[in-house]
């Protein structure tokens, strides 16, 4: 076993606690992978549901490039890298206050 991760039963099944968020993330991703291949074949009553896992997952990746490139993420635009500044709620509030004053 892993010494990242500790285990414990709880109500529901087994619970585990990630030492690492990097292991978390990639535990969690079968399981949306499995989900999100459920869904795909009932498109008309779950078409919400995944595109709640869509949004879900475009977030956990966006925080996760923030993470890594310093505030800074790499797009693909066309074949060529771009970086675009990704604003923090620090700097957004920092613009809203020099808009309204």
């Amino acid at each position: 076993m892993d010494p990242n991760i500790s285990s414990s039963s709880g109500a529901e099944g087994e619970e585990r606690n990630f030492g690492d968020e990097r292991l978390y993330k990639e535990a969690l991703a079968p399981q949306f992978e499995r989900l999100f291949l459920l869904t795909t074949n009932h498109d008309e009553d779950l078409e919400g549901i995944r595109a709640d896992l869509n949004r879900m997952m475009e977030y956990v990746m966006r925080i996760e490039r923030h993470q890594v490139y310093g505030g800074f993420a790499k797009l693909q635009n066309s074949g060529a890298n771009e970086q675009v500044a990704i604003k923090t709620k620090k700097e957004m509030r920092r613009m809203w206050a020099a808009k309204n004053t």
